[in-house]
């Protein structure tokens, strides 16, 4: 299915290597590909240097742009981003989460304990729905595609409310934050398009996830995103 709608693609080779490592630039890629689609996400410039290890021109650089402009990514304390390291499935689960709008401030994504939020909000959410999933290990190509189809059943959320407070040791977090799923898209062209061909791609697909086989007409997903336009 995500091969299908543009999402995930092979190598050059033709082949796909399940068991492979992925790095946080295929993991940015995939974030944005399921909120704008491929096409858009293809067409994002890549002229700016989002961190000082992804020049303008890298491969990933639009990707991580967009991501770090939505709040999705964050780089590491000594400024980089690292596209090409690894990342663990609690990481991928939060860049997850992120862009089906979940704050980070307001859900406790940062600092100690952060894996335990990432854990309750992503079994709740189903995205580790047909999964023996291990968060603690680095994820691998396979396992992310099963995150990702589920990330997109999955509900977004939206939050009223809040206020910022600071601890002592400089995080900054919002509380008293209401959080509201959203059920609708926003109404775009784009978004439009991209909703309908994930509706047309998978309403009849027959998926082996993990040795079962089951139906799965997935549902739109709205957007909350402001969408660049693509240069001519």
């Amino acid at each position: 299915v995500l091969n299908r709608l543009g999402i995930i693609t092979g190598y050059s080779e033709g082949d796909f290597r399940p068991e492979g490592e992925l790095t946080r630039g295929a993991a940015a890629k995939i974030i944005v590909s399921l909120l704008i689609g491929p096409e858009a996400a293809e067409a994002l410039p890549t002229t700016n240097s989002p961190y000082p290890d992804v020049p303008a021109g890298n491969v990933f650089a639009g990707y991580i742009s967009f991501c770090k402009t939505e709040k999705i990514i964050n780089g590491y304390n000594d400024g980089t981003f690292r596209p090409s390291g690894t990342l663990t499935g609690f990481a991928f689960a939060k860049m997850l989460l992120s862009a089906l709008g979940y704050d980070g401030k307001v859900e406790g994504f940062t600092g100690s304990g952060w894996t335990v939020r990432v854990s309750a909000l992503g079994s709740k959410a189903n995205l580790f729905n047909h999964l023996d999933f291990k968060g603690g290990e680095t994820v691998n190509r396979e396992t992310a595609c099963q995150l990702a189809l589920n990330t997109l059943k999955a509900t977004m959320v939206q939050y009223t409310g809040g206020m910022n407070i600071t601890s002592s040791d400089g995080t900054t977090m919002v509380v008293n934050a209401t959080r509201e799923y959203v059920s609708s898209a926003r109404s775009t062209s784009r978004t439009s398009a991209w909703t309908e061909k994930k509706r047309t791609a998978t309403s009849s697909a027959v998926l082996p996830t993990c040795g079962a086989t089951r139906k799965s007409p997935l549902a739109p997903i709205p957007s909350r995103l402001t969408l660049p336009t693509p240069p001519r």
